[in-house]
């Protein structure tokens, strides 16, 4: 960081995120070890790091709420990584209304992250040069429409 003059970074996972097709156990209990770890590296170094805590499947309303309110509020995280879409269904979906209560309650900050969309890609052109745009751009309008604050 020093190198290339970087003088904060936040530590966050991004595409795949934590959803083992398994079990949701398993999905939780992987986000829980993946927060901690990175909690402790920003308790080792709190000047140059900081959080972006990831949750399990959203769609998993239980379990993402507990691992926000355990990493907002225990852990100290600065903010959740939330990916555009579970398996097709966007942000801003009325499912997820208890979470973005939750999350404004706390004034946290959300960091989008696209993911995967659910069709078929572009043949040649990679995700992240089409997909990924499309799909964060599809979460923030279904949020702007459904009124997510």
């Amino acid at each position: 960081m020093s190198v290339n003059e970087v003088e904060t970074l936040v530590l966050s996972v991004s595409t795949p995120g934590v959803e083992p097709e398994d079990s949701v156990q398993e999905a939780r209990a992987m986000t829980r070890e993946v927060d901690e770890f990175c909690a402790d590296l920003v308790r080792g170094h709190p000047t140059r790091l900081g959080l972006f805590a990831t949750l399990p499947e959203i769609r998993d309303e239980e379990g993402a709420l507990a691992e926000a309110h355990y990493a907002l509020e225990v852990l100290g995280a600065d903010g959740v990584v939330l990916l555009a879409n579970s398996r097709g269904t966007y942000l801003g979906d009325s499912s997820y209304e208890p979470l973005f209560e939750y999350l404004n309650s706390q004034s946290a900050v959300v960091f989008v992250h696209p993911f995967s969309l659910p069709a078929e890609p572009v043949p040649d052109i990679p995700a992240y040069g089409l997909d990924f745009l499309l799909d964060t751009s599809r979460a923030a309008l279904n949020m702007s429409s459904s009124r997510v604050a």
